[in-house]
């Protein structure tokens, strides 16, 4: 009773001397402080003490100020800060107008600003917004503070405040904070950024009400932890209103293996895993013709689309030739060959146009128009002039302005918006999503606004539902920079260093190499004898070997696993071990950089190999059901025989294993086959999510595909270790491709009539559950077990959601802890890095300043007006007078409850008139000449429909004969266009820009003479 007592009158002793020193020491210059809250008295009994309250002004151009609190570690601190305070750097900075900026701050700043050094790193040095207030503890590391923060202090001082601003002279005016600190013994009292409901793995699925449209915004590289952070911040209103607020999140949600953008796409879009669909890299390399194609180039697209399905005049192209070599080479032989030219795994589209639907979509990894119609004069938009070198800046904006313009008037079910600049300038800029891209990311949600605001204004927003994914995640950034490994130049190509007895000793494994547009090669090699590395992932790479030795220069196929077990590399060496020599490949620092290697061994397994981990089998089997069943063991004492098998002890004693599940289960879970589900469920939360099916999946091929992978298909694959990427020049951004968790950890988000608001689903998911979602979504009569994946009809409410717990989503959770400043210290590139006169970063790049030129002919003749006037009206950062004129009027008519305004708004298409439209002929032309037939096939259905209802029916016979004979014109003669429009593309980019390029490197490149092999001698020889 004593021992209590004297702690109540401590606490009161405590709490007025606290009270004291706050009236005595409050800084006069920093602050202007209102009245001191009054002090609640605690009496003897009392345990719990009252919350400290103080309410300051911040002024913005102060340094740390005193906030005139003490804080002891372990107290929750909860601010609430408001007001505007004006940022003047345009004249030093090139910022532009001035800017006010709230409490929140902001990452909308020109790169003069961004490359500043700010107290809290801002811009290109890290997360935190640019002019944003600030606190810190006594001389601990700052923290953000935006207009709203509830956070536990992690060390005892002086709570400081500030504004992020690098300069103070150029910020004028205060915020308003409002601060209190609370201490709970015991009890967390942190405030919630926001409350969600739990869904649980248990919970009843829903069901889609099927009438609805759906919009996809597909923002590549998107972190769902960084949105989530940067939502928590106030930065992404829109996305929290209608996604955080207003919908689901799958919260364990992830994408294929390798995390990169085409094989995620084949993945997104057919619902099927890449031994099925075939999209397995960036890069396709065929050993039959020996070359290399890229599906990240212009015909990219096209590529991919055509060989999941060929439609239109690439059909009837391919089953010409088809019957050709069936007469020629019979029957089983034309097969073949039409097996390795299409997998026939239908994407999203084909479905829907089964149905009599489509999909709408701008520029996509995977489509059948490459672009499609009028989409560049909504890239040359908004892309200054010869600048397309940095054209990569803008696509999120065309594809915004296209869908606005031309596909939200349009009748169809699915609507794919592809926002690729977040994944790119995440690879470019510093830290990626945890520095600059978040500028792009606060992008994207202002145009993901814009398009829901145009749906609000036509009336269709309560009737759509909408999908936010992206198709991986990015790896680095938030505690280190990645470092570069280049696989190809600095450990494959050097030449090798060869004793005086013969034996090799040292240097690299001196193999001629081939990537995609590049070639290093050693003057004594035939042209056949090369190693193909497919690096473009970054995070993982794929090497094509010639079969069982190097001096075969035989590619008729992948090798037999044992052959990579004791492959020939040089008549003058014994045969080495492919697999073991790549585990334990050393960068020029001395560190491993190569953390898995993967081969196949036979059709249902696949090896792991680390240097340091082991290795591991896994297998599959398919059950009674028809499903894949897997099979996960720590192996030893691997060996080959003479007929190119594979052998292996099984051991349940190993301590670690490659991808780490002993650590993560527990050695009892290993060696039992589970189903894909079940796989997914146990290593959801492992640092190789998914891994089990993941990479087995892309390692195997199903029957279908057999020819297409004796083409195809490397020998070996290698995944990046953490902390590093594959890659031939240094970069500060970030990477993908890897089966590391922060890569294969994908967003998706879903929101719209019954969906769940202010959700989370806890059952882990994946990318190829979307497009059998997104079916089912809009009630698309479609066989759904022909998917890899399944409908995901969890994030429908049900009539007893009122029993799904809610919880609140305090900032720890949030905080990603990626606050510190990180140093930038490249590694220089490979002494053997071949020169290249490719430059797709320069203006004067021959392919850039080809496309610049081209670029003038779909220039809107409204920004030459307003760029010639501009000098005159200032409007240099803003459209001009002309264009928003012409916006405006567009907007009137696209937006008119009338059928005919809207017909009228596509059929005259005001604000893209452009420079090629003088004659009559051009493309713009030819599509209002289009959209005028469409509009008066409009009125003339319309006053049909009053003729056939007395009778029963939408429309009468002859003017259904009519329509169909005009939009089997239409259909064929814009069919014809587009396949005339990518033979040019083809011609101009692929064989006479890049053959150009290509040959003038190989001509450079010729005259190093590098040799394979180079004689050193041994200390003491």
């Amino acid at each position: 009773m004593v021992a209590a007592t004297r702690h109540g009158w401590s606490v009161v002793l405590t709490c007025l001397g606290a009270a004291l020193l706050c009236a005595l020491f409050t800084p006069l210059m920093a602050f202007a402080v209102e009245p001191k809250p009054s002090i609640t008295k605690v009496s003897q009994q009392q345990s719990i003490p009252q919350p400290r309250s103080r309410r300051v002004q911040l002024a913005a151009h102060s340094d740390w100020a005193d906030a005139g609190m003490d804080v002891i570690a372990g107290e929750t601190m909860t601010f609430s800060a408001e007001g505007t305070v004006t940022v003047a750097c345009r004249d030093k900075w090139g910022q532009g107008p001035d800017i006010c900026v709230g409490p929140e701050g902001t990452f909308l700043v020109s790169d003069g600003i961004a490359m500043q050094q700010f107290p809290m790193p801002s811009g290109l040095h890290g997360p935190a917004a640019c002019f944003a207030v600030i606190g810190r503890v006594g001389n601990g590391e700052p923290f953000y503070i935006g207009g709203a923060m509830s956070r536990i202090a992690m060390n005892s001082g002086r709570l400081q405040l500030r504004v992020n601003a690098f300069d103070a002279a150029h910020v004028t005016g205060c915020f308003e904070v409002q601060m209190e600190v609370t201490k709970y013994p015991g009890v967390a009292s942190v405030a919630p950024m926001w409350i969600e409901r739990t869904i649980p793995p248990t919970a009843a699925p829903g069901t889609p009400r099927g009438s609805c449209r759906v919009i996809v915004f597909y923002v590549d590289g998107l972190r769902p932890d960084v949105a989530r952070e940067m939502v928590a911040m106030g930065h992404l209103p829109t996305i929290r209103e209608l996604f955080v607020d207003g919908g689901t999140w799958l919260k364990h949600n992830f994408t294929a293996f390798p995390s990169d953008t085409i094989t995620s796409n084949g993945t997104m879009w057919t619902g099927c895993f890449s031994d099925r669909h075939g999209l397995k890299a960036q890069v396709r390399f065929s050993r039959d013709r020996v070359i290399s194609e890229s599906y990240l180039e212009p015909l990219g697209p096209s590529r991919s689309s055509k060989q999941l399905g060929p439609i239109g005049i690439d059909r009837l192209a391919l089953q010409s030739e088809k019957k050709l070599r069936n007469a020629i080479d019979g029957e089983e032989s034309s097969e073949k060959w039409y097996r390795r030219q299409v997998v026939e795994t239908p994407p999203i589209y084909s479905f829907l146009r089964q149905n009599g639907q489509d999909w709408a979509t701008g520029v996509l990894p995977i489509m059948t128009e490459v672009p499609p119609p009028l989409w560049t004069r909504s890239l040359t938009r908004e892309l200054p002039w010869f600048e397309s070198h940095n054209a990569w800046h803008y696509i999120d904006d065309a594809n915004a302005n296209y869908a606005i313009r031309h596909l939200l008037t349009r009748d169809i079910p699915v609507t794919v918006l592809w926002f690729p600049e977040t994944d790119s300038v995440s690879h470019k800029c510093s830290r990626g999503q945890f520095g600059a891209t978040r500028r792009t990311i606060v992008q994207a949600d202002e145009l993901i606004g814009s398009v829901v605001n145009e749906l609000k204004a036509t009336g269709k927003f309560e009737t759509t539902s909408f999908i936010l994914v992206s198709d991986h995640g990015h790896h680095g950034g938030r505690t280190t920079h990645l470092r570069h490994f280049d696989i190809a130049n600095d450990f494959l190509f050097p030449p090798r260093e060869i004793d005086s007895s013969g034996k090799w000793v040292g240097g690299g494994m001196g193999l001629s190499v081939r990537m995609h547009r590049f070639w290093n090669r050693h003057p004594e090699h035939h042209q056949r004898e090369f190693v193909f590395v497919d690096g473009d992932s970054s995070g993982v790479a794929r090497l094509f070997f010639p079969k069982r030795c190097m001096q075969a220069r035989d590619w008729s196929g992948p090798n037999r696993p044992g052959d990579l077990l004791r492959y020939e590399i040089s008549d003058n060496l014994p045969p080495v071990n492919l697999i073991e020599t790549l585990a334990c490949a050393k960068s020029c620092t001395g560190e491993p950089a190569i953390d898995l290697v993967l081969a196949k061994l036979d059709d249902s397994s696949i090896l792991i190999s680390t240097c340091d981990r082991g290795q591991a089998v896994i297998d599959r089997q398919c059950d009674q059901a028809g499903r894949w069943l897997y099979r996960y063991r720590p192996v030893s004492k691997i060996w080959s025989d003479d007929r190119g098998g594979v052998f292996f002890t099984a051991t349940d004693r190993a301590e670690n294993d490659p991808l780490r599940l002993i650590q993560h289960l527990g050695a009892s879970s290993l060696g039992k086959y589970y189903d894909e589900q079940t796989w997914l469920a146990l290593t959801a939360g492992a640092m190789y999510p998914d891994s089990v099916v993941a990479l087995t999946r892309h390692m195997l091929w199903q029957e279908p595909l057999k020819e297409r992978e004796k083409e195809y298909a490397p020998d070996i694959v290698v995944t990046a270790r953490p902390g590093w990427y594959f890659g031939v020049g240094s970069t500060p951004g970030t990477n993908h491709g890897y089966p590391l968790y922060d890569a294969m950890h994908a967003s998706w988000f879903a929101s719209g009539p019954g969906i769940r608001r202010g959700a989370v689903l806890e059952t882990p998911t994946r990318l190829v559950d979307l497009t059998p979602t997104i079916l089912d979504m809009i009630g698309a009569d479609v066989p759904f077990e022909h998917f890899d994946g399944v409908p995901r009809r969890q994030i429908y409410e049900t009539d007893r959601d009122h029993e799904l717990p809610l919880r609140g989503v305090s900032w720890h959770e949030l905080d990603l802890g990626g606050w510190g400043e990180l140093s930038y210290q490249p590694i220089a590139d490979s002494e053997f890095k071949p020169k290249s006169i490719n430059r797709p970063e320069s203006p004067l790049d021959m392919s850039n300043a080809v496309y610049s030129i081209a670029a003038i002919a779909d220039t809107s003749v409204f920004r030459i007006f307003d760029d010639v006037i501009s000098p005159l009206t200032g409007s240099y950062a803003e459209p001009g007078v002309a264009q928003t004129k012409a916006d405006k009027i567009d907007a009137k008519l696209r937006r008119s409850p009338s059928s005919a305004a809207k017909d009228t708004s596509t059929a005259l298409n005001i604000p893209e008139a452009a420079v090629s439209d003088y004659t009559i002929t051009s493309f713009g032309n030819m599509r209002r000449i289009s959209g005028a037939v469409d509009w008066l096939q409009g009125r003339t259905d319309a006053i049909d429909r009053h003729l056939a209802g007395p009778f029963g029916k939408d429309q009468t016979h002859p003017n259904k004969l009519v329509n169909k004979a005009v939009d089997g014109t239409q259909s064929g003669f814009w069919e014809g266009y587009r396949f005339g429009q990518r033979v040019i593309v083809e011609a101009l980019d692929e064989t006479l820009l890049n053959g150009f390029e290509n040959t003038v490197d190989r001509s450079v490149n010729s005259f190093r003479k590098i040799p394979a092999e180079r004689r050193v001698e041994r200390s003491g020889e």
